[in-house]
């Protein structure tokens, strides 16, 4: 799924960067979600110009696939850059690094603090906006850059690549503290560091949030409330889970985990009631959020995931019968653009349904606050085929 920049997240970045600029962060509460001085909006515009902000965020990396995201930090830094302008920074006071990995950025944030202290610009206004950079797995990056997560690392870790990644994280968080201890101000982005409380955090959509996002549109769109038990919905999750990195490393299952529970939070009931089924039976009234690598597989080419949804569909070797199915759960665009192409070659009709795996962060931020549901863009997808969320 992807998730595209808006003018909600601008806003309340540029909002946070341009009161931390007056200084009026530091009566801010420190919370979860995001922390800003709206009561110093009116004024922003007429004195932010004197003060200095400086963007630290991830590098766009280029996934295996070669399907790129449209949710990318590229298209999002210049969109701050506009809004803080709007809100009266001068561009000449708007400085944008980029790194692509955390020991890049953290060297740069280290070497910014350090010459600003040292040097005749001190006494100068400053908020650092910083959207530290997260190791992710080529299945997690098909999600785009929007996503939020916890960097945490363990000091004690006797594998070199973890103590080289503790020590970068570290040093990304002394530089911080290094300059709220000298009066900047500390915006960070998306991905929350362990152990730092910065003076504002705009928080993005999480794992979980996206599989809850998608499931809810599917039940919505399959009428899964109206749904009898004895005429259930047929629906599989297709859960993208890479087992190593690059390097052939172990790496973390939390992400895939979260997207499933998310999922399974909304879907699970139905599932219990007996208004939904699994066509492979690879989930049943009886499963669990423990059950995700049930769901799970890897998802890094096209033809793994056709793959995957034949066998499910029982059809991976004989295709002359077809298997109902009324929803897939495909969890991003790289994944739900494979399970169209393979339903096409599969022949299969029914009843009609748009298929978008997009979800836009404006709608995500409205949803969360209540003000309308989710809205999808049209789709080319196969002529009368099952849903796709």
């Amino acid at each position: 799924m992807t998730l595209h920049c808006t003018a909600m997240a601008k806003r309340l970045i540029a909002l946070a960067a341009s009161a931390g600029l007056l200084l009026a962060m530091g009566a801010c509460s420190r919370s979860d979600d995001v922390s800003s001085a709206a009561s110093s909006s009116a004024s922003a515009s007429s004195t932010t110009k004197d003060g200095n902000v400086v963007i630290f965020a991830p590098s766009d990396g280029i996934t295996i696939s070669q399907q790129t995201p449209l949710s990318k930090w590229e298209k999002l830094v210049p969109e701050i850059v506009s809004s803080l302008k709007s809100k009266g920074v001068d561009s000449r006071n708007i400085t944008v690094r980029t790194a692509s990995s955390l020991d890049r950025q953290s060297q740069s944030v280290q070497d910014y603090v350090v010459n600003h202290v040292t040097g005749a610009a001190k006494k100068t206004k400053t908020t650092l906006v910083v959207a530290p950079v997260a190791n992710t797995t080529e299945s997690d990056r098909q999600y785009g850059d929007y996503v939020s997560r916890a960097i945490t690392w363990n000091d004690d870790s006797s594998d070199e690549d973890e103590q080289a990644y503790a020590q970068s994280a570290e040093r990304l968080v002394s530089a911080l503290r290094l300059a709220q201890d000298e009066g900047m101000k500390v915006v960070l982005i998306s991905n929350s560091l362990q152990e730092y409380v910065p003076d504002a955090f705009v928080k993005m959509s999480d794992a979980e949030q996206i599989g809850m996002l998608q499931a809810q549109k599917l039940a919505s769109k399959l009428a899964l409330d109206k749904t009898s038990s004895d005429n259930p919905k047929h629906i599989e999750v297709l859960l993208p889970y890479d087992t190593t990195d690059e390097s052939g490393q172990d790496i973390d299952a939390t992400f895939a985990q979260s997207v499933f529970k998310g999922i399974w939070k909304v879907l699970g009931p139905y599932f219990k009631d007996g208004k939904a089924v699994s066509p492979s039976g690879k989930l049943t009234a009886s499963s669990t959020d423990d059950d995700w690598r049930k769901v799970a597989f890897e998802a890094t080419k096209s033809e793994q995931i056709r793959q995957v949804l034949a066998e499910r569909l029982g059809m991976d070797k004989d295709r002359s019968s077809h298997t109902r199915i009324d929803g897939v759960i495909a969890c991003n665009d790289f994944v739900a653009d494979a399970v169209i192409a393979e339903l096409s070659d599969l022949a299969y009709t029914g009843s009609a349904a748009d298929i978008n795996p997009s979800i836009t962060i404006s709608g995500i931020m409205d949803n969360i606050a209540g003000k309308h549901d989710l809205k999808k863009k049209s789709r080319s997808g196969p002529h009368q085929g099952p849903g796709i969320g």
